[in-house]
C-alpha cells in the first residue's frame, strides 16, 4: 500500500512538472524549449521525483506523526524537509 501511494505521489509530482513546463501554443507564449527542459531538470532535482526511498525507520515515522500532531499534509512536509 505504501509503496502504491508513493508511486502515485511521485507521479503526480511528475505530472506537475509536465503541466508546469507544457507548451500549449507556441504562438502565444513566453516560454521556449530550452527554458522547459531547464525547469524539467530545476524541479525534479527540487522535488526529488527519482529519488527511491524504500523503508522509513518506525522510529522517524512516530517521532514525525507526534510533531505534527497526526496531520498527515503536516507529516509528509516535515519529512519532505527533512530529506
Amino acid at each position: 500500500m505504501i509503496k502504491m501511494n508513493a508511486a502515485k505521489y511521485q507521479m503526480s509530482f511528475i505530472d506537475e512538472i509536465t503541466n508546469m513546463t507544457l507548451i500549449v501554443d507556441k504562438n502565444d507564449t513566453i516560454k521556449t524549449d530550452e527554458q522547459g527542459k531547464e525547469w524539467i531538470r530545476v524541479l525534479s532535482k527540487k522535488w526529488q521525483t527519482v529519488t527511491k526511498i524504500a523503508e522509513v525507520d518506525a522510529k522517524i515515522i512516530n517521532v514525525v506523526v507526534s510533531k505534527c500532531a497526526g496531520n498527515p499534509l503536516l507529516c509528509l512536509q516535515y519529512f519532505v524537509n527533512l530529506l
